[in-house]
């Protein structure tokens, strides 16, 4: 598999897509299904011209298919019931407030809507990449169609994580470079997002495929894999659980509190559990006596505990290296300067 970046790719991603899209979920098919939908609907959005871009009133009725929505809900959303049933017969063209309307109470992305509209049957081939855009959004957390409706049901309860962040580990009580060090190296968009980071996991899927694998998930995702969903295997359905049950808790809980059941419960090798429970393992003391340099380490060792434990001699080389890294990392999100970045840099972790 590799990245789209010809009409030519582009086209044979799609024929592919409508060959694999009854695959059932969990299967290789289904995992293949997910990213080329997700490289699919990310190439349309960077190359999306007038004559190629998805017809909105298309766009407009896949969405409200895939919701199960009528008519007279879009006349809710725009204000009039004559002028959403001109739209849908094509006898007038969505406005700019008619966009922001749409796309703020159903979570369409703007550039899907702004499109001249069709006034006759548009090729196969365009209403094709319509529907697959909307599929890989779908699948990278936007809700538009019926994955999230299908994998939504019967979601296990954050009541417990609700719970526990109320009476568990405050981050606040922590020196501030530690949030900052696992912000950096984990999820460097997490004081912004809403649970989950669509670009994210495009990057991420596009450097898999590329053949350097690294992770799209959110400190929040995480978090919700490692505790709500540990018994379900990787599969669309437990990305498209993860996503739901991360902006769930979001809603539930400030960042603060997120974190601090991050940091609570995180695998730190050696069957240690836990930020306090890591520091003292490591370095001999508890949480709130970690340095900028061993935040950092340990903020790197959640990527692969066994392999970057430096109480094993043989692991200190890439131990070393995947702290420096996240000494730059926190550099580049500005939590550091370049003196103090340096200053950590120097400072023995055993």
């Amino acid at each position: 598999m590799k990245p789209i970046r010809t009409t030519a790719d582009h086209q044979t991603i799609l024929d592919e897509i409508e060959r694999l899209i009854g695959a059932a979920s969990g299967t290789p098919e289904a995992d293949r299904l997910e990213i080329l939908a997700v490289l699919a609907s990310e190439y349309e959005r960077r190359t999306v011209v007038e004559e190629q871009a998805p017809d909105p009133i298309e766009v407009l009725g896949i969405v409200m298919r895939g919701k199960g929505l009528s008519q007279a809900t879009l006349s809710d959303v725009i204000g009039s019931r004559a002028r959403a049933s001109e739209v849908l017969s094509r006898r007038r063209s969505l406005s700019s407030e008619m966009i922001e309307r749409i796309s703020r109470a159903w979570s369409i992305p703007r550039w899907l809507l702004s499109g001249p509209a069709a006034s006759a049957v548009r090729p196969k081939r365009l209403k094709k990449a319509a529907t697959f855009a909307l599929i890989g959004l779908t699948l990278m957390g936007t809700g538009l169609a019926s994955p999230f409706i299908l994998y939504g049901r019967e979601l296990p309860d954050v009541a417990p994580l609700v719970a526990e962040a109320n009476s568990g580990l405050a981050v606040g009580d922590l020196p501030p470079h530690v949030a900052q060090a696992f912000i950096a190296m984990q999820d460097r968009d997490f004081l912004s997002h809403e649970g989950y980071n669509g670009s994210a996991m495009v990057r991420a899927t596009g450097q898999t495929i590329a053949g350097h694998p690294v992770g799209g998930a959110t400190l929040t995702q995480q978090l919700i894999k490692n505790s709500l969903l540990k018994d379900e295997r990787r599969s669309v359905r437990r990305k498209v659980r993860e996503v739901l049950l991360a902006r769930r808790l979001e809603r539930s809980l400030s960042k603060d509190q997120i974190l601090g059941l991050y940091l609570a419960r995180t695998y730190f090798g050696g069957n240690t559990f836990g930020i306090d429970s890591a520091a003292r393992r490591y370095f001999d003391r508890s949480a709130g006596q970690l340095s900028v340099s061993q935040a950092a380490y340990l903020a790197s060792l959640v990527n692969a505990p066994n392999d970057l434990r430096f109480d094993r001699e043989a692991n200190r080389g890439r131990a070393l290296a995947a702290r420096n890294d996240a000494l730059r990392r926190m550099a580049r999100a500005g939590f550091l300067t370049s003196a103090s970045r340096d200053s950590a840099a120097r400072e023995r972790i055993w």
